[in-house]
């Protein structure tokens, strides 16, 4: 076979797999998750319920603007934000009492968002926020005084 040969099979098979892993040219889209499992104790929040926000940020400049806020933050500012940025940003909101069964949730809305957050609205001292676009399916443990993320391997 002639090296000519060689690199046009190679320039084929370039083109066949233009939009998957091998190309460097390809972006694998920012946020990645798919669906989020719930665990809820039955003490959740100190046995009271939680506001539990997912939010989907379009807008880079507002995902660093957001990474910076607490929860509590979040919660008090979050309907001057909805009318400061109505298509930066979208989000899911449940209020979620103590031992609540809560269904596997198929996300939806992520295409072109880049960054994926949560934030929990816990009676305790702390943050309560994570970051969760890297990951494809998640478990969110609401807990007495906190939440943990872990990824599901499948």
């Amino acid at each position: 076979m002639t090296a000519a040969r060689r690199s046009g099979g190679a320039l084929l098979l370039a083109l066949a797999l233009g939009g998957c892993a091998l190309n460097p040219w390809y972006e694998p889209p920012v946020v990645q998750t798919k669906a989020l499992y719930f665990l809820n104790a039955e003490n959740t929040n100190q046995n009271q319920s939680v506001a539990f926000d997912l939010v989907i940020i379009y807008e880079p400049e507002l995902v660093e603007k957001l990474l910076e806020m607490s929860a509590r933050q979040w919660f008090s500012e979050r309907e001057q934000l909805k009318r400061d940025h109505p298509s930066e940003f979208f989000t899911w909101e449940w209020e979620i009492a103590p031992g609540q069964v809560i269904p596997l949730f198929p996300l939806r809305g992520t295409k072109g968002a880049q960054a994926l957050l949560v934030f929990a609205n816990y009676a305790s001292e702390g943050v309560h926020r994570a970051r969760l676009d890297p990951f494809e399916v998640l478990l969110i443990d609401l807990q007495e005084r906190q939440f943990e993320i872990r990824p599901v391997l499948r």
